[in-house]
């Protein structure tokens, strides 16, 4: 049960919060999630959906979805993709809420060596207070590093404890635990669970990892470092060479020990400034200051991916974008005035488009300069910010680009010719760095524009009308050391007074949880959990591919796999989302290309007639391993053999008192039912077989210890099969368990879910390296996969019984084709459908929870080690 609504929960749940929130969420045009909703769509019934989200939040129901998990290009040449997780615009809104409400209380107590994600701060400040140490301070020493993965990394515990330290309300702490928990979905369609860290993405996730390493902040300025923080990135800078190796122990003790961070590995973390050393993209070095070389590469690029050709974009669209992305620059690096190097970049940006330009031209979008240049004139430049400056360039650059597009039309290897960069050579970028490095000898400019208060503030000493300095300035009467602690501790607090804020004993001391936080957290998990298992299940049935209908194409176009039928595409999906294809009816063609893609991907096609009986399986190829086959037949004549198919007996036995308890629960309080009633007696005899199977001793020669097997499977079967009749409704004709030739509804259901069963099971024992041809419990047969009959024991109950008679409990509409014991073509749908669903959903298994499918493979690969004398085998045991 849900707590009482309390002050900050409730502000969270009101209408004007939310709608608060959702404009803000609107204004950025922020990207959707999961659910395929996007601002647009939501906003064509915004009224709605916030009522609907409003009474979830009240009521106690809200549940954040899985967030959906892209990777976006770094830029910074290394080739890698950093993650982001997307959560959906409702949950986006709901977190922009609880962040309004909440930072109000955190951001009074954040210190202002804390730059990144804070009103009023920002890196233009943190670069500031790093200058005016230096300068004004005389630092000779400097200590830069930054958080190994840092957002991915941080500890919930630890989180949760910082915030209740100022939230006691327990729906808002459920609300943040359940985000922290929630896990995401890639392209592949694969769930990751998230143990760690906040989702790069979220809304909360800045807010949250400044109230994380907020202790940090502190921890080090009452040091009395000279201490920077920009998020990851952390600067030290020390008037000594043992200051700052104290300063560097600091940090690295605190950091691991108490927030359980780990630092990137740098070869030299602490360097003398004249060496030169690098922070937000400025590298300084002596009085010098300019853009690092690997910000400038990293600009390049990002100019080269906004003006890439082959997007095919809007102009006006791609001129906003980078409007957006130079007031960034112009934003966060006129503190050094890098006049040399903006000129560098506006150079690159004026070539690529002029390519743009060039490109419009040749297909006709423009007819005239003007028509260019009227696009171009609203982008304000990094050189010469003015209107009259942005015309100019604007009608330069257009003109430049048709002059490209009459150049080269028609011409041999045009479009070459156009794609090319116009990326000055290393030599010519490097005389530029040295240009820049030469023209600014100290980091004051010597001029600011008039619409930049903060650096006028800068140029006057932080006292500029009107205008709040970009960095507290100590007193003058303070020591060094005593004026870097004591005035990053009192800029915020108003009276002078450090305000309170943990120590060391009180982080990793922290009170424990009580009675009730611990239940909410509990709840927060479960409802996670619960919607884990949903899309799990979702996933499970969207990625394994179904072909019930005959006349029907399959093939592959692009990265697609697409089903046509009657000449009219009917599916389309991922190639990359794929995990398996079914193909269960006659005339069915597949592409040779498909069939090849699918090989590549190690995936299998399965062939089952319409009546469910699996007749093909193709794949790559895979051959058994000599060693396990011979390991395998030897021990198919030995006590070893008939100790597995003991072990395979015992693992049908078990589950099927498991599945019947699981059925006995939702039962307790019906007196007169036949199931209750029955119970007793029919689970004894099952409990009798498991206990003589324990007892039993397997002295005797093969054939003796097998029919001694089969004799207490069958017992145990029979009993089984008569409490599964009780479970079913009156009007359903059930004769009792009949396996070939039968012709009622359920005994064809389970018979074409086990058709579906048998080669996951026989394709991940040739995973394995086993032999499927030489079985333990099941004798030799001329053509047929053994062991697979051997290993589906473990698993018919808890897969096929299981998804098949909830189904039928549940009332569905299942029907047969009148002239036979064929299922329709609807109901062989739906027990596709359930199996693979329940294929897909999650099991305890050896201290983890997988999916069903995973553990017929893992229990495959356990028999191999077995045999290997690596393992014991042990049977699969469902839950109930």
């Amino acid at each position: 049960m849900m707590a009482a609504p309390t002050s900050l929960f409730l502000e969270i749940c009101s209408i004007t919060v939310l709608l608060d929130a959702w404009r803000r969420i609107q204004k950025k045009g922020a990207r959707g999630g999961l659910d395929g909703v996007s601002v647009q769509s939501f906003g064509d019934q915004a009224a709605s959906h916030l009522e609907d989200l409003r009474q979830a939040l009240q009521a106690g129901n809200y549940t954040p979805e899985p967030h959906q998990r892209i990777k976006v290009p770094k830029l910074d040449g290394s080739g890698e993709l950093r993650p982001l997780s997307l959560p959906t615009i409702k949950d986006k809104i709901v977190q922009e809420a609880v962040r309004r409400i909440i930072e109000p209380l955190f951001e009074p107590e954040f210190l202002p060596c804390s730059y990144a994600y804070r009103p009023g701060q920002g890196p233009r400040r943190a670069i500031g207070r790093a200058i005016h140490y230096l300068e004004h301070d005389k630092c000779r020493w400097a200590v830069h590093a930054d958080f190994d993965k840092f957002f991915d990394t941080l500890d919930h515990e630890v989180l949760l404890r910082r915030l209740q330290e100022k939230i006691k309300e327990l729906p808002v702490l459920k609300l943040v635990r359940m985000w922290l928990r929630t896990g995401s979905i890639g392209a592949k369609g694969t769930y990751d669970d998230a143990d760690l860290g906040v989702g790069q993405g979220g809304i909360l996730s800045p807010l949250l990892s400044n109230i994380y390493v907020h202790p940090l902040d502190v921890y080090l300025t009452d040091k009395g470092h000279r201490y920077i923080r920009y998020a990851d990135n952390v600067l030290i800078l020390a008037d000594s060479q043992p200051r700052g190796t104290e300063g560097l122990n600091d940090l690295i003790y605190f950091s691991q020990e108490m927030l359980k961070l780990r630092l990137n590995p740098e070869a030299k973390p602490l360097r003398h400034v004249a060496d030169g050393f690098t922070f937000l993209g400025i590298h300084f070095k002596g009085r010098h200051r300019r853009l690092s070389d690997p910000k400038m590469e990293k600009i390049h690029r990002k100019i080269d991916w906004l003006t890439n050709r082959r997007q095919r974009r809007d102009l006006t669209k791609i001129v906003a974008d980078l409007q957006e992305a130079l007031d960034g620059i112009r934003r966060y690096y006129t503190v050094i005035n890098p006049q040399a190097q903006f000129q560098q970049l506006e150079k690159h940006l004026r070539n690529r488009l002029s390519q743009l330009v060039a490109e419009h031209f040749r297909r006709g979008t423009f007819k005239k300069i003007s028509d260019a240049a009227n696009i171009l004139t609203p982008l304000t430049w990094l050189a010469r910010p003015d209107p009259e400056a942005q015309a100019q360039k604007a009608q330069e650059v257009a003109r430049q680009g048709r002059e490209m597009a009459r150049e080269f039309k028609g011409a041999p290897g045009s479009n070459a010719a156009l794609q090319s960069i116009s990326k000055p050579p290393k030599e010519k970028r490097d005389r530029a760095v040295e240009q820049t490095s030469r023209s600014v000898p100290t980091p004051i400019p010597t001029s600011v524009p008039a619409t930049d208060p903060a650096a006028a503030a800068y140029q006057n000493g932080g006292q500029a009308d009107g205008a709040t300095p970009p960095f507290p300035t100590p007193a003058a009467d303070q020591k060094p050391d005593q004026q870097a602690g004591k005035s990053a501790r009192t800029d915020t607090a108003g009276s002078g007074a450090a305000p309170a804020a943990p120590g060391i004993s009180e982080i990793s001391e922290a009170a424990p949880w009580d009675e009730t936080p611990q239940a909410a957290l509990a709840q927060a998990d479960q409802a996670v959990a619960r919607k884990k298992r949903k899309y799990i299940k979702k996933l499970a049935v969207e990625t394994e591919v179904a072909v019930t209908s005959p006349g029907t194409f399959v093939g592959k176009q692009g990265g697609r796999l697409f089903i046509r039928r009657e000449r009219k595409q009917v599916y389309s999906i991922p190639l990359i989302k794929v995990r398996g294809l079914n193909v269960h009816s006659s005339g069915v063609t597949l592409s040779s290309d498909l069939i090849k893609a699918l090989s590549d991907k190690k995936l299998a096609i399965h062939f089952c007639t319409p009546g469910g009986e699996p007749y093909a399986l193709l794949h790559a190829p895979i051959s058994p391993q000599a060693t396990l086959s011979r390991l395998q037949l030897t021990a198919s004549q030995s006590r070893t053999g008939l100790e597995l198919a003991k072990e395979f007996v015992d693992g049908k036995i078990r589950n099927q008192l498991n599945l019947l308890k699981y059925y006995l629960r939702s039962r307790q309080a019906e007196t007169e039912d036949p199931y209750t009633s029955l119970y007793p007696e029919k689970s004894s005899i099952l409990q009798r077989c498991q206990q003589e199977l324990g007892k039993l001793q397997l002295d005797e020669d093969y054939d003796t210890g097998r029919k001694r097997l089969f004799a207490l499977e069958g017992q145990a079967g029979a009993a089984y099969w008569a409490m599964i009749k009780t479970l079913l409704a009156p009007e359903i004709d059930y004769p009792g368990r009949e396996r070939r030739g039968a012709v009622d509804l359920v005994n064809s259901l389970l018979n074409y879910g086990y058709g579906m069963l048998y080669p996951r099971v026989w394709r991940a024992l040739l995973l394995a390296g086993l032999n499927p041809h030489i079985s333990f419990l099941h004798s030799f047969q001329e053509q047929k996969p053994t062991l697979a009959f051997d290993l589906i024991e473990e698993f018919r109950s808890q897969v096929v019984d299981r998804a098949i008679l909830s189904m039928l409990t549940r009332g569905e509409k299942l029907t047969q084709i009148k002239s036979g014991a064929l299922l329709t073509q609807e109901t062989r749908r739906k027990v596709i459908t359930q199996v693979v669903e329940r294929l897909g959903s999650l099991h305890p298994y050896r201290g983890q929870k997988v999916s069903l499918e995973e553990i017929i493979r893992r229990q495959a690969r356990l028999l191999a080690d077995h045999l290997e004398g690596k393992k014991r085998y042990r049977s699969f045991r469902g839950r109930y």
